[in-house]
């Protein structure tokens, strides 16, 4: 296994919340490149803010083993109505 795998056993994040904290990254990075640049447009960025916040929520979740069916909302939704 390589040195800079962040998935242990002692005292490390589980490999769920590993693999969230991943996917919560490359969120980030989608959601910076939708903001910015010559092809950058409201529908893109809501949409990736959407992916962001989910992200952030499935990240917290695996964290805190939290039950996904209590999740109160959408994300999706919670930006501005998808207007």
């Amino acid at each position: 296994m390589p040195s800079n795998v962040r998935v242990s056993n002692v005292g490390g994040d589980s490999h769920g919340a590993g693999r969230a904290r991943l996917k919560l990254k490359l969120a980030a990075i989608a959601y910076a490149n939708a903001r910015h640049g010559i092809d950058a447009e409201p529908g893109l960025m809501k949409a990736g803010m959407a992916l962001l916040a989910a992200a952030a929520i499935e990240y917290y979740e695996a964290l805190t083993g939290a039950d996904p069916k209590n999740r109160p909302i959408d994300p999706a939704f919670q930006i501005d109505n998808g207007a």
